[in-house]
């Protein structure tokens, strides 16, 4: 099995037939995909019984997104594992064109681009903040395969710069376990936590090409809403721990030159999101 396909659900009946579908419409064949239900009190499960081959199995870890992810790792079966978030969806090339980039030039990750909904339009990721990115450590770029270097991590928090979606993320699976899963305690926030981490001690690569379409639902954590509602406020919380988690993980690695200046600009950051608690 080449890539094991984790979607993590909840309450979801509504949108994973869209999720499913775009995964069996994918250009490679050599895959599995795993529904992991975070305990759903919807119909997800007959929903999920309506694709043949999807295995569907119940969150027997902490209860949120980055318990139902290392779950669906834990059951899988293949050398490399994708997420895709239960309301959105990829594009066909997706699974090929990241494979192809991690087996081509031997590295552990792959991220891509994604279109993020705005309203009733798509809202694409400015190219210029790519530009940037490979003048400023200037990057090998091979087509549209960024090889992003010894020195992304530092420069995705002293920047700051974010282009590593979830949604995007396809990795070797010793890599991911390695690099120490999802951190449960974290109810948002935790893909940009993990990415550090990850980054910090792996190889990756940046696709320059959309290979994604996050959707805002009115059920997303992050989805725009009122700066007072509990869900904001929330995911400040999260969003204060992960900086948090991060500083430490920064004070404590050989691998950052610029100590200071990343934990200056996480200060700011978590001043930023204080605000919102």
């Amino acid at each position: 099995m080449k890539v094991s396909v984790v979607i993590p659900a909840h309450n979801r009946e509504h949108t994973i037939r869209r999720a499913i579908a775009s995964v069996l419409n994918q250009t490679m064949e050599d895959y599995e995909i795993v529904v992991v239900d975070d305990r759903s009190t919807d119909g997800l499960k007959d929903v999920v019984a309506e694709f043949e081959g999807v295995r569907y199995v119940v969150n027997g870890y902490t209860r949120g997104p980055s318990g139902a992810r290392n779950y669906g790792v834990s059951t899988s079966l293949g050398k490399y594992v994708a997420f895709l978030d239960s309301d959105d969806e990829w594009s066909p090339n997706h699974l090929e064109d990241s494979v192809s980039c991690l087996e081509t030039y031997g590295l552990d990750a792959s991220y891509s681009l994604w279109y993020r909904q705005r309203g009733i339009s798509w809202e694409e990721y400015p190219q210029e903040w790519l530009d940037f990115l490979v003048s400023d450590l200037n990057l090998e770029e091979r087509g549209r395969t960024i090889i992003l270097g010894d020195h992304i991590a530092e420069y995705m928090i002293a920047k700051p710069f974010w282009c590593f979606h979830v949604d995007t993320l396809v990795v070797d699976k010793i890599s991911f376990l390695q690099s120490g899963m999802f951190d449960e305690d974290l109810a948002s926030s935790e893909d940009m936590e993990f990415s550090f981490r990850l980054l910090l001690g792996s190889s990756a690569c940046l696709i320059n090409g959309y290979h994604a379409y996050y959707y805002e639902g009115s059920d997303n954590l992050v989805a725009r809403v009122p700066e007072d509602s509990a869900r904001v406020r929330e995911h400040a919380k999260n969003t204060v721990k992960a900086f948090v988690q991060i500083g430490q993980v920064i004070e404590s690695s050989s691998l950052i030159e610029d100590k200071a200046a990343c934990l200056e600009q996480l200060n700011r950051k978590i001043d930023e999101y204080e605000v919102l608690r």
